[in-house]
Formats: structure tokens, sequence, C-alpha cells
């Protein structure tokens, strides 16, 4: 499925006057994002721009917008499944461990909160993201046998 189309379903569902209005756009703006294949296709731009920059910040600020997060794919071979296992399970456990450790002493000293408790967080999201990605890379590999 391309942008173009991806846009065309997600209008169908709510109206292109609704749409349109709402983005203070006019509504033939609108049909040239779902129908005119020359015109700035913004949806796969921004999708290209993500996989340019190699940043999921990107891409997850735009699902924490709709109520969500990103989780990014690990690829898993059968072959190494056990020691990718090993090896995810230990860094998710180092982390863990540091996040613990800082939060503890950040709790003793007082200073759990402001830029503090934002970079805790954003470390506990990392480790969770890793987690949940390779949840996932097992989930489909199960699903595919």
């Amino acid at each position: 499925m391309n942008s173009k189309e991806v846009i065309r379903d997600a209008v169908k569902a709510v109206g292109v006057v609704e749409i349109a209005d709402s983005l203070g756009i006019t509504e033939s703006k609108l049909h040239n994002q779902m129908h005119d294949e020359n015109h700035v296709d913004l949806v796969g731009q921004f999708v290209d721009f993500c996989k340019l920059t190699g940043n999921n910040k990107t891409i997850d600020w735009a699902a924490e917008k709709l109520g969500g997060h990103f989780v990014p794919f690990v690829e898993l071979h059968e072959t190494d499944l056990l020691e990718s296992t090993g090896e995810i399970i230990s860094k998710v456990f180092a982390d863990l461990s540091k996040q613990v450790r800082l939060v503890g002493i950040l709790a003793e000293r007082k200073h759990l909160a402001g830029a503090n408790i934002e970079k805790a967080c954003e470390e506990w999201k990392e480790v969770k993201l890793l987690m949940e990605g390779f949840l996932l890379a097992v989930k489909t590999a199960d699903s595919a046998k």
C-alpha cells in the first residue's frame, strides 16, 4: 500500500470536508494529496525523512501525538535466536539495573525532578522499546512456523 492509498483510506473514514476544514486546507488540495501522482507526497516524504536520518525519535514523536509509541522491529535469525535472546536480555537487565541505581541515588539526594526525571524516562523508554521490539520479533518468527 502506498502513502496515497493510506491517505485515501484514512480520509474515507472521516470525510474530505471535515478533514480539509480541520486542517485549514481546501478540499481540492486534499484531493490532490489522495489522487494526483505529481503532487508532493507529504506522508511518503515523512517516512523517507525518518529513514534518511535513522533517528527513531521523529517517528516516535508522531506516534506519541497519536497516543502510542514506535517500536522498532528487531530482526532475528533462526540460527542465532538463543544468542540474540541472551544478548538482549543481558542488555535489558544491565540498563534496568543502571536505571534503578540512578533513580535511587537521585531520590536519596532529592534530585528526582526536572531534567533528571526526563533523562531517566528517556533511558527507560529505550530499554522498554528494545524489549518490545525483541518480543515482537519472537512472536513474528513463532507465528511464521
